[in-house]
């Protein structure tokens, strides 16, 4: 007897049945863990660096580096910030490189244009308090008095160009040694503007070295800002003196929005005994 092939043979499994099997699992759709390899590179999340995101705010704040030297630490701290969130990473590219980058290119503007604000302030007020303690050298060794004593004063403290100064001082000196004649003083051991002019030994030594000496800066100028006054400190001396005529000058700016540059103190320079740490 025969057989029938269509009774005795098998099904065959066929490709198209395990196909759709594997596609409708809903497990299909689920990062598999594997013993051997684990989760697949490419399944793995992106980390997060919450530094380059600390870094663009760092960034979008650094334009206070505009405002002085201390305030460039804002930019520093975001360049330092964006370093650490563009560290390397062997995973996927982690997120908040692109803040950091953008924090990163906003620091290094504001900090360049700050640092670039601070060095051409300091050398224009260089320049100029160099010019005015030079004008001021040159008034005393030519013999005039009473200018150098208005340059000395702040600009609210100074008499109109109209002022006569040279009878003002000359009644105030009578004044003076009219009070001292019968025996009043000065008040509180104080003497006149003029008398302390004269005293002053570094218009003595301006006055000896004489209007033709070539006066030459003995250090560089050096320009600070201190209670809210900018301030320059300018040495001149003269060839073959041993003394250094040291100018004290502050920069105040007057009702009208101009700055005015007066001598403060001008002394004869000494040497500090003590290291300024201590002082």
């Amino acid at each position: 007897m025969t057989s029938d092939s269509t009774t005795d043979s098998k099904p065959e499994n066929t490709p198209s049945a395990s196909n759709s099997s594997e596609t409708l699992s809903p497990m299909g759709q689920v990062p598999q863990m594997h013993a051997e390899t684990g989760y697949d590179e490419s399944e793995l999340m992106a980390p997060l660096r919450f530094s380059g995101y600390v870094c663009l705010i760092l960034g979008l704040i650094s334009p206070v580096a505009l405002l002085g030297l201390p305030a460039l630490v804002v930019p520093a701290l975001a360049i330092f910030m964006g370093l650490i969130a563009l560290r390397p990473s062997s995973g996927p590219v982690p997120a908040g490189r692109m803040p950091a980058q953008i924090g990163i290119i906003l620091a290094i503007g504001f900090g360049i244009c700050g640092f670039g604000i601070v060095s051409m302030k300091k050398n224009t007020l260089g320049t100029q308090a160099k010019y005015y303690s030079r004008e001021y050298i040159s008034l005393v060794a030519n013999g005039h008095k009473e200018l150098p004593i208005e340059l000395s004063k702040s600009f609210n403290n100074r008499f109109s160009e109209s002022m006569p100064l040279k009878e003002f001082y000359e009644n105030q000196e009578k004044e003076y040694a009219e009070r001292q004649a019968d025996g009043q003083g000065g008040g509180g051991g104080e003497g006149s503007p003029m008398e302390e002019f004269q005293n002053n030994a570094a218009h003595t030594e301006i006055i000896r070295q004489g209007p033709d000496a070539e006066w030459k800066l003995a250090t560089p100028i050096e320009i600070y800002h201190q209670f809210g006054i900018d301030r320059a400190i300018v040495n001149w001396k003269a060839p073959g003196s041993e003394q250094v005529v040291q100018f004290m000058m502050q920069y105040l700016i007057d009702g009208e929005d101009v700055g005015q540059w007066h001598v403060d103190i001008i002394q004869i320079k000494r040497e500090r005994l003590v290291a300024e740490s201590i002082l």
